[in-house]
């Protein structure tokens, strides 16, 4: 696991990412999160100049971003999958989430 996923999986809360490190079980992964959540600011570049940040998107459709977010991870992948998947697509302003996820889905479904 890179440095940028172990961050992107604590912020999300993803503790079965982090428990697939060797000697890390649940209870470790889930006292990791709860002491550094808060300590890590997390920015993921989407675009060459801009910046998402997970908790604090201030972008117009962060909500929709958020949204496709969750919509992933209720359809059964980690949070760290979909964020990766929202990070790879080039999002326009006028994107609703359900066009978010769609395209997602196919950026989850070509890995």
């Amino acid at each position: 696991m890179s440095a940028d996923d172990l961050r992107l999986a604590i912020i999300s809360g993803d503790a079965k990412a982090i428990a697939k490190a060797q000697g890390v079980g649940n209870k470790s992964a889930e006292r990791i999160i709860l002491e550094l959540k808060d300590k890590i600011a997390l920015k993921l570049s989407y675009e060459e100049n801009t910046d998402f940040v997970l908790a604090g998107d201030l972008s117009e459709n962060s909500a929709a971003k958020n949204e496709a977010i969750e919509a992933l991870v209720s359809l059964g992948y980690t949070p760290t999958e979909a964020v990766k998947a929202i990070k790879q697509l080039e999002i326009t302003q006028d994107m609703d989430s359900g066009l978010i996820l769609k395209q997602a889905l196919k950026v989850i479904s070509n890995i």
